[in-house]
C-alpha cells in the first residue's frame, strides 16, 4: 500500500495518529475546501499539530472523506464532509525523499 492509499485508509477509519504518521515531522496540511461551508481555511504545520487537528475533526464529527478516486500517485479526488456541508475535493500530495508527505493541499474540485 503506498502513502496515498494509507492516507485514504487512515482518514476513512478516522485514525488521526495514522494520518499524522504519514507526514514528515514538519509537514504541512492546507485545506481550502471548507471555505464554502462558512468556515475558515485550514493551514496546519507539523506532525503533532496535524494529529491534533484530525483528532478534533474526527472526534467532533466535523470531517469525513468518502468516495475516494486515486488519479495518480500524487492526487486523489474525494467527497469531503464538514458537518452538513459536502464538497468534491482534490488533494495534491508532495512527498519527501523517504516517501512521507511533505505537503498536502486540498482544494474544491
Amino acid at each position: 500500500m503506498n502513502t496515498l492509499e494509507k492516507y485514504i485508509d487512515a482518514a476513512q477509519n478516522k485514525d488521526f495518529e495514522g494520518v499524522a504518521q504519514l507526514f514528515t515531522k514538519f509537514g504541512h496540511y492546507n485545506d481550502y475546501t471548507p471555505n464554502g461551508a462558512s468556515q475558515h481555511e485550514f493551514h496546519v504545520y507539523g506532525r503533532e499539530a496535524i494529529s491534533m487537528f484530525f483528532r478534533n475533526k474526527f472526534f467532533f464529527r466535523q470531517y469525513s472523506l468518502s468516495e475516494p478516486k486515486i488519479l495518480n500517485d500524487h492526487q486523489v479526488e474525494f467527497v469531503a464532509s464538514f458537518g452538513d456541508f459536502y464538497v468534491v475535493a482534490l488533494a495534491n500530495l508532495e512527498y519527501a525523499e523517504d516517501g512521507q508527505i511533505q505537503r498536502m493541499t486540498v482544494r474544491p474540485r
